[in-house]
């Protein structure tokens, strides 16, 4: 091969082919490979400069939004959603710090992200991709979700019931993969690690939902309750220690940031015998989960609680 030929055969191996629809893109890896890691040192530069990436933010945000949908690489989706927290958050360390802009900026920049980091999550056909958006809306009300209005909240929880119903959907579909006759021991491996993804999933949105207890406590029960069958469904004997302990986790945090006004009294007969039950489990992490659970039970109903104390110190 001659240099030119070599040159040829480079540039083939860097374009990958897709079809869409009717139509058939090529596409130069290599460039798709810049892109992402643009993005990541992006993200890099503003999680350590903060304040310091002020008179970068803006530009930024413009840039890394349309991203969100990038249909090309998942990791250019995935990493833009990450730092979408990071420029919100240094946005408010801005304001803070005297940049000349007040909390109103910060606020349109939460507007301006939320909605299309809403749309991406609903579109995403990646569980993996799906835990760092959902995550992104987490930090999102961790930064600044006293910005947030009633219809944004709203959105977020029906965003999240999304996630949940697509995760079963999911899930049922490769229970009906191991009735196939070609199901064999490569494939069970397959289903196995697809349904480890869907776990990250849902620790993702129980962590959400801590941010958004932690935030608002007992003013959005109403809307955790709606969630908490699919949550119920996770102790189930038959599903994962994963899920266990997520689904513990959300009682954890119901119950530590929901409980104002006796708002998860109801509750006690449900979860106090699920922590009790899941402190003797042979998880580790289940045990420590289910153990700070009592503590906080014991803070949140005090007299309630009373007659279960020696149940829960055995």
């Amino acid at each position: 091969l001659d240099d030119d030929d070599e040159e040829d055969e480079d540039d083939a191996e860097e374009v990958e082919t897709l079809i869409i629809g009717d139509r058939k893109i090529c596409i130069r890896t290599s460039t798709l490979e810049e892109k992402s890691t643009a993005c990541i040192m992006l993200c890099c530069y503003v999680e350590e400069l903060q304040e310091g990436f002020f008179p970068y933010i803006d530009e930024i945000v413009q840039l890394f939004v349309p991203l969100l949908r990038f249909a090309f690489h998942e990791e250019v989706r995935s990493t833009v959603a990450t730092g979408m927290p990071e420029l919100l958050k240094a946005a408010k360390t801005s304001v803070e710090k005297g940049c000349g802009k007040d909390l109103a900026w910060v606020k349109g920049m939460l507007d301006f992200t939320l909605g299309p980091l809403i749309e991406a999550i609903e579109r995403e056909p990646e569980a993996l991709i799906i835990v760092s958006q959902v995550e992104a809306i987490g930090k999102l009300v961790g930064v600044y979700g006293e910005g947030l209005d009633q219809q944004q909240v709203m959105a977020i929880f029906e965003c999240l019931k999304k996630v949940l119903e697509g995760s079963v959907e999911r899930r049922k579909e490769r229970e009906s993969r191991k009735e196939s006759e070609d199901f064999d021991e490569e494939e069970a491996e397959a289903i196995e690690d697809e349904n480890e993804e869907e776990d990250d999933v849902s620790d993702a949105v129980c962590e959400c939902l801590d941010e958004m207890l932690k935030k608002f406590r007992a003013a959005v029960m109403p809307l955790v309750e709606q969630l908490l069958p699919f949550f119920a469904q996770m102790l189930e004997p038959a599903r994962s220690q994963s899920e266990h302990r997520i689904a513990i986790c959300l009682i954890d945090s119901v119950v530590e940031f929901g409980s104002d006004g006796g708002a998860t009294l109801k509750y006690f007969n449900s979860f106090v015998p699920v922590l009790l039950n899941n402190c003797v489990s042979e998880d580790a992490d289940i045990r420590q989960c289910a153990a700070y659970g009592l503590g906080v039970c014991a803070q949140s109903y005090a007299e309630h609680f009373a007659p279960v104390c020696k149940d829960a110190l055995a």
